[in-house]
């Protein structure tokens, strides 16, 4: 009841928001990205551990208290591998661009905490992970081990955004789905690791997909290019982690336990 009542209160403000704002993230009034940063906030505070009444609904358990550690890692890893994914694509040129710096640094901080916020209560960060890591893999890790059910899951994820990625039955539509899928079961691994390895499981969750989604805001030049070396570097990430000893068990008996 209390997380129905809490998207109720983010669809109205959400309502509010996209009704009396313009499409752009930099555009926006000072009022509007204090109330996005503000609902926010209020989010994240009901999904961590401060709140003593919110259960992982998979498990029916609480999610513990998300460390320092796991919280500036969720965050922050995924948008630094970008960073080096784009410094390489752009040694060979003079792409150097950053289109979110070119009102300067307090501006450029402003933009991103509310394009922040704004993918997290906004661009599902929020809604899907409750259904990903919140139900989905809690459940699929009762029958599967890590990996398998990364798999699975990954799958699901896939064929979620398939219609936002099909527009027409062209071999350009075919190979977005490919990337899609690739792309899916590539992040749910990592996912997956960050769940097992880290309290404050669905918080964590949230973050790290936020991290991911605010990157085509970040107004780095060559973003295609970057992007592309990025899903790269998680594509050996993935790999390096899916053969770990850890991934392959099927005892679950610690994380059933948290």
């Amino acid at each position: 009841m209390r997380v129905f009542s809490l998207f109720i209160l983010i669809f109205i403000v959400g309502v509010i928001i996209t009704r009396y704002t313009p499409r752009s993230i930099q555009d926006f009034t000072p009022l509007v990205s204090i109330m996005v940063v503000i609902v926010g906030i209020v989010s994240l505070t009901f999904f961590s551990s401060l709140n003593r009444h919110l259960l992982l609904p998979g498990t029916g358990k609480v999610q513990g208290r998300a460390g320092t550690k796991g919280i500036l890692l969720a965050i922050l890893g995924i948008p630094l591998l970008f960073f080096i994914g784009w410094v390489v694509v752009n040694i060979p040129g003079n792409g150097w661009a950053i289109s979110s710096l070119k009102n300067g640094p307090i501006n450029c901080s402003a933009m991103l905490t509310t394009a922040f916020f704004m993918n997290l209560i906004f661009g599902g960060s929020m809604g899907e992970e409750l259904g990903w890591r919140g139900f989905a893999l809690p459940l699929l890790l009762k029958k599967y081990s890590p990996l398998q059910a990364s798999y699975v899951l990954g799958l699901m994820q896939a064929f979620w955004h398939l219609p936002g990625d099909v527009s027409s039955a062209d071999l350009a539509a075919l190979g977005a789905v490919l990337l899609r899928i690739g792309w899916s079961i590539v992040l749910t691994i990592i996912f997956t690791w960050f769940y097992l390895n880290f309290e404050g499981k669905l918080l964590i969750a949230i973050l790290l997909h936020t991290a991911v989604n605010i990157l085509p805001d970040l107004g780095f030049s060559r973003y295609e290019y970057s992007i592309g070396f990025l899903i790269l570097l998680l594509t050996v990430i993935s790999i390096i982690l899916a053969r770990t000893p850890y991934m392959k068990s099927q005892n679950h008996d610690k994380m059933n336990d948290d």
